[in-house]
């Protein structure tokens, strides 16, 4: 279980870290605590006294607080936190409220007339009824035998006496915390989208010689917990444990929570007598695999604390990348979550990209030894109770920031993106992951590219391998954006033609280069190139320039033949090039003497490169290359002075 070693090793090299908060991060937590969201807070005195009770501000409901192995991942059966948790737990007397007088009394007459067997609604309501005690009966049992012990804390002492006196709920009622009707029984009402009795509360203690009286920030307490839980483990369940190799108390249940979207999926399970977690292999759940408690705990903090801090999402599948020691490092997508992160960075030509992109891996570089490590993890879950690990692989600091240095100075073209000005800029960008499979795989709706969750969560993981791992980009993702950017009519917004186009062309020059071995295709306009292919791309986009070169501004919105044919260009490109060809006739003639020679002179070069080729291959359906020609000849007519001086003359 290497994963769970690299863990518990990132647990260890962080552990100055554990407990504290710090704004706009996740914690790392405690052994034996778990993080949740509080929705109330009651301040009571170091004497056991309510002082006064609010609602938590949601932005404010992270809480650590303690735990045991059995209410980690309860569900339905009735575990208590031993000092937070749901008001059904830490209130004495609970059930008055929430049951009419008269019900309560029809329950008891049921149970003692022993007619509840007849009547199964009633029962359940008889059972829901007399579990409201057996919660708070636990909750202070739990709390008490913490409080007798001498890891006892002044904190929980407070709490115990005052969980005793019975009047939690009365003190928040008349704190206008909770609301009851007119019969005293609670509201059906909810505190940031929970029922008053599933409310988790918090505690703050005053006393005169605490400086921090926020139970979830006191380290002093997290330690009382830690040191009484490991004085109270059961020293039967002692084994090797398969992940350090080392005896330790073993752990029976595991945590779940370690993605937020997928809260109630576990990365491991042993304890499913029922199904099939080990039936037909052992005949007891530890049979099948050991880990220690302290080792599980470790791990699953970690990689909680990791997700939540550093991971991204896409699809639904969750992604993290870390270095053990903590030191930063870039994420396995890339060194850019969108064109919004470098709006204002100015790279309008490749080497002032590669400039950039060096700049930036030098900041991770300078904090990494040669020899540090670099984890890479996927996590999925496939169904509400399991998260699968789908993607894993550890490689040296060095490899790794060599391959995002590499994929983004050889997966690259010219985007055209707002700056923070709203300006419209051509730079040299590498496409962004997400993007890629938006271009390749979606459909536009609206003034977006829209792609399904599982087509983002498998293809994404495709493209991640291709980065972290050096793996050719699959030719199904190749041949799809070849497709796409085949077909600008079928966008309604340029913005996201040209986005399909960019980023088609930067996949495909890597692609064709990574299989040569070298860079033969670059991003500049190639006279000399005699592929058929890229001169067919070259002649397109001359024919657009020609036509586009004629149009009024009344007429900008409207297509061109080249576009509306491009389609069928790419399918027969002799053929279509004929009709297309006669098509320029008119236009021509629009044109100044200046124009009309310096685009047909540019035609009738490439036409002769093209003559050169064996004329029964001319007709036959293009290959994605040919986009590379096509944007290559449209960005070198854009910015072509002479071009612009012949207008001027017009």
């Amino acid at each position: 279980m290497g994963w769970m070693q690299k863990l518990i090793d990132t647990y260890e090299n962080n552990s100055h870290l554990v407990g504290i908060a710090f704004e706009g991060k996740s914690t790392l937590l405690p052994l034996y605590h778990i993080s949740n969201k509080a929705q109330i807070e009651i301040t009571i005195d170091s004497n056991g006294h309510f002082v006064n009770a609010s609602k938590v501000l949601s932005n404010n409901t992270d809480t650590i607080i303690p735990v045991t192995e059995d209410s980690t991942g309860r569900s339905s059966g009735i575990a208590p936190h031993p000092l937070c948790d749901q008001l059904q737990y830490i209130c004495l007397g609970l059930e008055k409220y929430l049951y009419k007088s008269s019900e309560i009394e029809d329950f008891m007459i049921a149970k003692e007339a022993n007619t509840l067997s007849k009547n199964k609604d009633l029962k359940k309501k008889v059972d829901k009824y007399e579990s409201y005690k057996v919660m708070a009966e636990k909750y202070m049992e739990g709390l008490g035998a913490w409080v007798a012990s001498k890891y006892s804390h002044l904190k929980i002492r407070a709490v115990y006496k005052y969980c005793i006196n019975g009047s939690i709920v009365s003190d928040l009622i008349a704190s206008s915390v909770i609301s009851v009707d007119e019969t005293g029984r609670l509201l059906e009402e909810k505190i940031e989208g929970s029922s008053y009795e599933k409310c988790l509360v918090r505690w703050i203690i005053y006393s005169d010689d605490d400086t921090n009286p926020k139970t979830w920030e006191d380290k002093t307490l997290f330690d009382s917990y830690y040191n009484y839980c490991n004085a109270n483990q059961d020293p039967t369940k002692k084994d090797i444990c398969y992940v350090t190799g080392v005896e330790k108390y073993i752990a029976s249940m595991h945590q779940k929570g370690i993605v937020r979207s997928a809260y109630g999926a576990k990365l491991v399970s042993t304890n499913d007598t029922a199904n099939y977690t080990y039936r037909g292999r052992f005949a007891k759940w530890d049979e099948a695999a050991v880990i220690g408690l302290e080792p599980s705990q470790k791990a699953h903090n970690a990689l909680s604390w990791l997700v939540a801090n550093q991971g991204f999402k896409m699809g639904g599948r969750t992604y993290v990348s870390w270095n053990p020691k903590g030191k930063k490092i870039p994420k396995a997508s890339g060194l850019f979550d969108s064109f919004d992160d470098v709006t204002d960075i100015t790279t309008n030509t490749m080497p002032e990209y590669k400039d950039k992109v060096r700049d930036i891996i030098k900041g991770y570089r300078k904090n990494l030894d040669a020899h540090d490590d670099v984890v890479i993890m996927a996590l999925d879950a496939a169904t509400t109770g399991r998260l699968s690990i789908s993607y894993y692989n550890e490689l040296r600091s060095s490899d790794f920031i060599d391959r995002i240095q590499l994929w983004h100075e050889t997966c690259c073209w010219f985007f055209r993106w707002p700056n923070s000005e709203s300006v419209l800029v051509e730079n040299v960008m590498s496409p962004i992951t997400s993007d890629i499979i938006r271009c390749a795989f979606g459909n536009e709706k609206g003034n977006f590219l829209e792609v399904k969750d599982e087509i983002m969560k498998e293809q994404s993981q495709r493209i991640i391998h291709c980065i972290v791992d050096k793996q050719f980009i699959p030719t199904d993702i190749v041949h799809s954006l070849f497709l796409k950017a085949s077909k600008p009519q079928a966008y309604s917004s340029n913005k996201n033609y040209s986005l399909v186009l960019s980023t088609a062309c930067a996949i495909i020059r890597k692609y064709h280069n990574d299989k040569i071995g070298k860079e033969i295709w670059n991003m500049q306009l190639d006279i000399n190139n005699t592929n058929r292919s890229y001169l067919f791309g070259r002649l397109l986009a001359v024919t657009e320039k020609v036509e586009r070169s004629t149009y009024s501004k009344d007429e900008s919105g409207r297509e061109p033949n080249a576009i509306r044919l491009q389609s069928v260009f790419v399918q027969r490109p002799l053929n279509t090039w004929g009709i297309l060809e006669k098509a320029l006739i008119p236009y021509y003639a629009k044109l100044n003497p200046g124009s009309r020679k310096y685009y047909k002179d540019i035609i009738g070069s490439i036409v002769e490169k093209l003559q050169e080729d064996d004329i029964s291959q001319l007709n036959m359906s293009l290959e994605d290359i040919y986009l590379l020609g096509y944007y290559s000849q449209r960005k070198e007519l854009n910015q072509y002075k002479k071009v612009d001086e012949i207008k001027e003359e017009e």
